[in-house]
């Protein structure tokens, strides 16, 4: 049995494609910080689940401009 490996971006990649994802929908400049030690786990989970819709976004952004040239 062959293992395949899931590649785990960094949590700077992570906040890159937020920031960015966020820049663009509302025009806004954002700082992703975690200033609360205490509560990580969530913010690790909200980024996470911010960075899985801006990857969704990017990819479906990606499959139409394929789309377009072929």
């Amino acid at each position: 049995m062959k293992t395949e490996y899931i590649s785990i971006p960094p949590i700077e990649e992570k906040i890159a494609l937020v920031q960015r994802y966020i820049f663009e929908q509302r025009g806004v400049n954002v700082n992703v910080i975690f200033n609360n030690p205490f509560v990580i786990d969530q913010h690790m989970y909200m980024l996470d689940v911010a960075y899985l819709i801006a990857k969704k976004h990017y990819e479906l952004v990606q499959e139409e401009g394929e789309g377009r040239e072929a």
